[in-house]
Parts: C-alpha cells; structure tokens; sequence
C-alpha cells in the first residue's frame, strides 16, 4: 500500500520536532542510565516541554511520580526557580540511586531541595500532603497510570498543572478496535477528567506517547 505524502510529510514533521532540542551532557547522561537499566525516558521534546511547563508556571513545590533514571527530573530541575522544592518517586532502588547520583551533579542542585522517594505509589501518594504541589509530571507506567493521576489531582494545589506521560498507551488509546483493560481504562480518564469543565482545563498534546495537560481551576 502506498503511503501518502501528507503522512510522510508528519513522519518528517515528528522527527524534526524530537529531534530539535539540544540537551546538555548531564541529560545524556542520564539517558545512556537509561538504557543501562532498562528505563524508558521522556523523548528530548518532552524534556524540553517539562523544563519550559516548570520555568513558566514558576512551580515552588513539584512531585514527579516515575524517576526512571533521572532524565525527567533534570529536565524539571532545570525550569525551576531557585529554592523551590521536588520530590520524586520511584519503585525500583536502582533507578533511584542511579537518578540521585546524577541529581547531585545538577549544577543548581544546592538551590533547590530534592527528595527521592523508593516505594510504591499506592503506598507513598497517600502519604504525601493534599492540596500541597503546584506541579505533578506522572511517567509511572500504565499499569498505575489511572490510579497515580486521580491521587495527583488530589495532591495538586488549585492553579496547579498535572501532566500525564505517556496519555494514549504509544497510540492504542486512538484507535477505538483497542479494547485491552489498561487501554480502556486510559481513554475512560482522560474522557471522565475531560468532562469536568467545571473544574480543569485540559489539553491532549501529540508528544512522544501523549501527553495529558490537566490545568486545576481555583474553586
């Protein structure tokens, strides 16, 4: 079957716009940890969108739900103002002390206060205070996706922003024949949160795997 050449030309647009940032060496760094320890990490364009949400949101306070191996959370660190604040959570030890040895190296490290968490969400997000992060970024796998963005949005300050990773499962959640649990399970929050206009504004952004932009309104 032939491919048309508007889809080659969004082929063509898609890669240039991954493609685009140039990252510093700590990032790289942290993306060969990556591959070392078999964490998949945000592309260069979310890293770049994480850093540019964070700088312009002013964000004093951020809880990111997935380290990996610390891409995401450099990228975050290096939109933040001085003296903010971020905690990070993850379940696998290695990462984490992979993520924080890199953290350490971050040349504004000592301006800011960073806390790693190792432990489950279902354990750790109860624990954290509501109504207390002016930014959430949620990367902790599909599998907890739905349960990690209703906790988020519980945690979230009101004017706060949540950003979910990977929103439609590296496409399945477009394509309506996908009727697999996490797959439905994804499409049913991003509708059900979509639908509180009351509440949020939202915004489904065409990034790497999808990206969900969830704005809490001041009630």
């Amino acid at each position: 079957m032939a491919i048309s050449s508007s889809a080659t030309d969004r082929r063509v647009e898609w890669a240039y716009t991954e493609e685009f940032p140039t990252e510093h060496q700590l990032l790289k760094d942290a993306r060969a940890e990556s591959v070392r320890l078999g964490a998949v990490p945000v592309s260069p364009a979310t890293a770049s969108l994480l850093t540019l949400l964070a700088a312009s949101t002013a964000a004093s306070n951020v809880l990111e739900i997935g380290t990996g191996a610390g891409v995401s959370t450099l990228a975050l660190l290096d939109g933040m103002l001085p003296s903010s604040a971020l905690t990070t959570v993850d379940i696998d030890r290695s990462r984490v002390q992979a993520a924080k040895s890199l953290i350490d190296q971050h040349r504004d490290v000592r301006k800011h206060r960073v806390r790693t968490i190792t432990g489950d969400v279902a354990d750790v997000l109860p624990r954290l205070s509501a109504g207390s992060y002016d930014l959430i970024f949620v990367d902790a796998g599909v599998e907890v996706c739905e349960y990690s963005a209703y906790q988020a949005l519980a945690l979230l300050k009101n004017g706060g922003l949540l950003i979910l990773n990977n929103a439609l499962n590296s496409g399945s959640v477009a394509q309506p024949a996908a009727r697999d649990e996490i797959t439905v399970a994804l499409r049913r929050l991003i509708h059900d949160i979509a639908e509180c206009t009351s509440d949020v504004h939202v915004s489904l952004v065409h990034a790497q795997q999808g990206i969900f932009l969830i704005y809490k309104k001041y009630q």
